[in-house]
């Protein structure tokens, strides 16, 4: 399974990084998944521009954005995607990236994300646009993102809890701060600084002057104080600092302090007088990783310039300067539209609209009054608590990414299964009715599972095994017959959309599901207790059994003798599959334990691992040739499937035999 995620580029970081962590979100979310990020050809004019960001962006990631035409040369066109999702849908020329990303597979399905509570009219144009382009037939998903729509916004979890004070661990989020960190620390160590020091974090393109403004007014001389501008070039917020400087020094600071990364230190003002410090930290562009390390730094009071700094902000503070661009107004009216809902007499409303508008003195007096007011600060903190409850794309995504997945594999099986269907009701109806039989059956339940949630393959699971009760072990067996060429490669369809369902949904194995199917590759019909507790002799004896197949799958594929594409990712495949058994082994050999339930858990994570590369290899298979190299293949995918020492007993493999 492949996924593709294009971000385009729009002069800074947000629209990059939004296609970044997307990529994230789904590699945790499908680890059986290969995902993708794309963004321009490095030959556009937006290409040429991202050149920098991508540099930054990209430093020590092994999960880089590569530009579109370095992905087409990486895999010449031959790796079609299974899914397509593109965010934020604003800026790219439709007909040079669709062509390249469904190269081959028209039929594959795209999601668009837009920036946050951006207008609908944006995602309708852009659907017009994909559906002119030649070919394509995929089924489209629109998943408007922001306050009160659907996708909500990324809740970045690291950000969320985040006490650096008490959980003293987490200061090593200094090690993550390369270009940063010694600039923050001079000679303090992490503790002294973070126990002695009052952070803001703001990220800014041109919101400094108000973030530093209302930072400024509220700031309290009770210990020292930096604030951390990331982002901004223009070095405006040292022009506000000076502007200022004697407000601070008034209120009881004893030095005013501009500090840049290249430039060092700089005292604006100071006094006589022993008190805090009040200083400003311009580190200019970081990479992502580095800006959310700062942000972890960051107390109630942030700083946002867009959508994926708006995210990081709000993850960690309550009291969130927003730079309100024309662009991003409808972001700002939903946000005041939630502040009406917690608080109806709309004072929270009103704030929330100033710390993204104000740009006056009385506006600026009227924020300040407002946020030393207790009910309006509760009121931030319950804004804040209702987003990462309410809003989270992180969550959303999944909910609803699964569902159209799902969905859009149910259709396309479908639609195979049918045409089988109908290629048998033509041919020789009375020599496959049982195979037409039990395919209408499946056909049926898809269809109706249309209508609900229901995953793709645990309608196949209760298929099979209702089948197997219900017309008897060899009638179901014909559909597993690989001696007949439409009976094998009905059966490979259905495992290759299993596989698919399975990636999608994360599933882990459920042993006891599998108790009662019986197949004619399986077992004699006795149950040694499934259930019984896993020691350290029986998980071994299980992987050698495990072993002893894969050896049973390499010996058939070297006397099968075959050079085609199929053999060479099965033999791949065996040479990762003994690489976990031996790793296991090593594990249960060291495990120390006497209590039988980590040897379960040790057996059931080998399990789910090789699971998940049985199914990456059937998922990613198609045309698969009958043969006694997939025999062995399927007997090994049951014997992963089935419950421990029931396998055991049934083989009567012991380590005396090995």
């Amino acid at each position: 399974m492949k996924i593709i995620v294009f971000s385009s580029f729009c002069n800074n970081f947000g629209d990059l990084a939004f296609g970044k962590k997307i990529g994230l979100k789904l590699r945790d979310k499908y680890p059986g998944a290969e995902v993708s990020l794309v963004t321009d050809s490095k030959e556009s004019h937006k290409g040429i521009k991202a050149k920098e960001h991508l540099e930054k962006i990209n430093k020590d990631s092994e999960f880089p954005l590569v530009p579109i035409d370095d992905y087409q040369q990486n895999y010449r066109y031959d790796v079609p995607a299974d899914l397509i999702i593109i965010g934020p849908v604003l800026n790219f020329k439709v007909d040079s990236v669709i062509p390249v990303l469904i190269k081959n597979k028209p039929t594959v399905p795209v999601v668009l994300m837009t920036e946050y509570n951006f207008p609908d009219w944006v995602m309708r144009n852009l659907i017009d646009e994909i559906n002119q382009q030649e070919g394509f037939s995929g089924s489209i998903l629109c998943l408007p993102t922001g306050i009160n729509n659907p996708g909500g916004i990324f809740v970045e979890n690291e950000l969320v809890d985040c006490d650096l004070e008490k959980d003293k661990a987490r200061q090593n989020t200094f090690k993550r701060m390369t270009l940063s960190g010694d600039m923050i620390l001079g000679n303090l160590c992490p503790e002294d600084y973070i126990n002695n020091t009052n952070i803001a974090v703001n990220y800014s393109h041109n919101n400094a002057r108000r973030f530093l403004t209302v930072h400024s007014l509220l700031a309290s001389p009770v210990k020292n104080v930096d604030v951390i501008n990331l982002g901004d070039t223009n070095k405006i917020d040292k022009i506000v600092l000076i502007e200022q400087s004697d407000m601070l020094l008034q209120k009881g600071f004893s030095k005013v302090i501009y500090a840049s990364i290249g430039d060092g230190s700089e005292i604006i003002a100071e006094t006589n007088n022993n008190g805090p410090i009040y200083r400003v930290v311009h580190t200019g562009m970081v990479s992502a990783d580095e800006s959310l390390a700062l942000r972890q730094l960051s107390g109630d009071f942030g700083g946002a310039t867009g959508d994926q700094s708006y995210s990081e902000a709000i993850s960690r503070s309550s009291i969130v300067v927003y730079e309100c661009q024309r662009w991003k107004i409808d972001l700002l009216e939903e946000m005041v539209s939630l502040g009406n809902d917690i608080d109806a007499n709309g004072k929270l409303g009103e704030t929330i609209r100033l710390l993204g508008t104000a740009n006056s003195e009385k506006e600026y007096a009227t924020l300040s009054s407002n946020l030393i007011d207790a009910n309006v600060l509760k009121g931030l903190q319950d804004f804040r608590f209702t987003i990462l409850k309410n809003h989270n794309l992180s969550i959303n995504l999944h909910i609803y990414l699964d569902y159209f997945w799902d969905k859009d594999i149910k259709k396309k099986l479908i639609n195979q299964l049918s045409y089988y269907s109908f290629q048998i009701k033509l041919g020789l109806p009375s020599r496959y009715s049982y195979v037409f039989k039990t395919l209408n059956d499946l056909i049926g339940r898809i269809y109706d599972s249309l209508k609900n949630e229901q995953p793709l393959s645990e309608i196949i699971q209760h298929w099979k095994v209702d089948n197997t009760h219900h017309f008897g072990k060899n009638n179901y067996e014909v559909l597993f017959n690989n001696k007949n060429e439409i009976s094998y490669q009905i059966k490979c369809t259905i495992d290759r959309y299993f596989s698919k369902s399975q990636i999608i949904h994360k599933t882990d194995i459920d042993e006891h599901f599998y108790v009662d199917m019986k197949q004619s590759i399986l077992l004699p019909d006795s149950h040694i207790n499934p259930q019984a507790p896993i020691n350290r002799q029986s998980a071994k004896e299980f992987l050698y059994l495990i072993l002893k197949l894969v050896n049973d799958l390499q010996s058939e594929l070297h006397n099968e003798n075959s050079q085609s594409n199929q053999s060479e990712k099965l033999l791949k495949l065996s040479h990762e599959l003994k690489n976990e058994i031996s790793n296991t082994l090593i594990i249960l050999t060291k495990e120390k334990a006497m209590n039988p339930t980590i040897f379960d858990l040790i057996v059931s994570e080998f399990k789910n691992k090789i699971t998940a590369k049985l199914n990456s290899f059937q998922a990613n298979s198609v045309n698969l040739t009958a043969g006694n190299s997939m025999n062995k293949f399927d007997l090994l995918k049951f014997t992963i499937q089935s419950p421990v020492n029931e396998i055991i007993a049934n083989f009567g493999v012991t380590l005396k035999n090995q």
